[in-house]
């Protein structure tokens, strides 16, 4: 099944271009630990801003707002796109209430942050290719928090355990963290071509690549 399952499964990715947008958070939502923290629906939206928003200005740059921001490796979908996946639930991930708030201070409502509150180690320690010193630090230590990937080979044995409800999307650990998703996902989300993502398939990732 290891084959299988690097073939279904996609890690998301902003879509790099000279008009990529790199939203950073404003301090109040920073400070609500919204990466890893699970959020309480109904309490503030989130709020993000271009985060080289100075420099777009004064060089007369008018970047467009995609269908998908990403924040790091956090996707902030539109409503189109939350409307597609609203009626499903998912394991350690809610989609929560956020603002975008462009260059010309224009507010738009119509987004939702990827609210991940778990972790998991879905990626085959043994298989998967990583920096020598990580390696080492892996071997020293498997449950070392600091590893760099270069490539994924993601765990069947692990996958085989678990219901495809309870892992269509999912947030893995260490590494720089990537949102991986599932193909009956994915196929849902990309039905309409939506704009500011890119997903790459696990079997033809490799770190560095994506720039």
């Amino acid at each position: 099944m290891m084959d299988s399952y690097d073939h279904d499964y996609f890690i998301v990715l902003n879509d790099y271009h000279e008009q990529t947008i790199y939203t950073k958070p404003f301090k109040k939502t920073a400070n609500r630990n919204y990466e890893f923290e699970k959020l309480t629906l109904g309490q503030e939206p989130l709020f993000f801003e271009n985060g080289y928003k100075e420099e777009a200005i004064e060089n007369g740059i008018n970047l467009p707002v995609t269908d998908v921001l990403m924040d790091g490796v956090l996707p902030i979908i539109s409503t189109k796109l939350r409307d597609k996946i609203k009626h499903m639930k998912f394991k350690g991930m809610q989609l929560y209430p956020s603002v975008y708030i462009d260059d010309k201070e224009q507010w738009h409502e119509d987004y939702w942050c990827m609210n991940f509150w778990e972790e998991v180690d879905y990626w085959d320690k043994e298989k998967s290719k990583l920096s020598k010193t990580s390696q080492k630090r892996l071997a020293a230590n498997p449950n070392a928090l600091v590893v760099d990937i270069y490539k994924y080979v993601l765990d069947a044995d692990k996958l085989d355990r678990i219901p495809l409800s309870e892992r269509l999307i999912f947030k893995m650990d260490r590494g720089m963290g990537y949102v991986f998703i599932h193909y009956e996902l994915a196929k849902i989300l990309m039905e309409d071509n939506p704009s500011g993502i890119k997903l790459v398939r696990v079997s033809q990732f490799e770190e560095g690549m994506q720039f």
